[in-house]
């Protein structure tokens, strides 16, 4: 009886020490698991923040390629009730023939357009003109090698006139809309100015400007030429003498 009255003081001990410890704080253990303090991610443009301690890295953007769909292909120029436009039949015989790249039904980009006359022209096209770099050889035997804007001749160019009154004839220099205008230099090829060498600013297919106009036998004008004609300027001979000069379109003998 003892022994059992001893065993139950023991564990109502034990119990009640238990209960005791429950109530106690736990501010004397060492904690073995630590805070995580989660940054949120904070994405700018082109850059990405992430953690306590800021690391900043490029995030690479990738450019978006659009490629233009063009299709090869082969239209004739003709007037259809009226009006002049590409389409896909035609006779090359009487119908300007184009070959190359297509867009929206018209020649975009490089391409070749043969005509009934025989001309040939060989480059760049937009919105079905010749716009851009090209080589348009002439039935005549003529040449033009240059730039080209809305189906004229315009920027920096080489023309080689064919058979004709000009034949032989070279001009090297700036166009603007089918004229030559800007600086340039022209060579005549035949006829009584055969050799006959002109440097100088063009306006409207004009010399207008300063310029030099040198003769096949060494005399030379040097001066202001105004709408093809000698203005402002002297002449010399092939030594270098002044032979007289222009003064607003009259000649002076020196």
């Amino acid at each position: 009886m003892k022994k059992l009255i001893f065993v139950l003081i023991l564990l109502f001990s034990i119990d009640i020490t238990h209960r005791l410890l429950l109530l106690l704080p736990f501010t004397w253990f060492k904690s073995e698991v630590k805070d995580t303090v989660v940054e949120p991610v904070v994405i700018v443009e082109k850059k990405q923040i992430t953690g306590f301690k800021s690391e900043v890295k490029d995030t690479v953007v990738e450019p978006v390629v659009q490629v233009e769909k063009r299709q090869m292909g082969v239209l004739f120029y003709r007037k259809v009730n009226g009006k002049w436009r590409w389409h896909e039949n035609g006779n090359e015989d009487y119908h300007e023939k184009y070959e190359g790249e297509i867009e929206n039904g018209k020649p975009n980009g490089q391409g070749t357009e043969t005509f009934p006359d025989g001309s040939k022209y060989i480059g760049e096209f937009k919105d079905g003109s010749l716009n851009g770099q090209g080589t348009y050889t002439f039935h005549d035997g003529g040449k033009y090698e240059g730039g080209w804007k809305d189906s004229k001749k315009h920027g920096q160019g080489t023309f080689t006139y064919g058979k004709g009154k000009w034949e032989g004839d070279k001009y090297i220099g700036e166009y603007k809309y089918g004229k030559r205008h800007g600086q340039g230099t022209y060579t005549y090829g035949k006829g009584k100015w055969k050799g006959d060498k002109y440097v100088g600013e063009y306006k409207e297919g004009e010399f207008h400007g300063q310029g030099t106009y040198t003769f096949t036998d060494g005399e030379k004008y040097v001066g202001e030429f105004k709408d093809g004609e000698n203005w402002n300027g002297i002449q010399y001979d092939k030594e270098g003498t002044i032979l007289g000069k222009y003064v607003n379109g009259k000649w002076k003998k020196n």
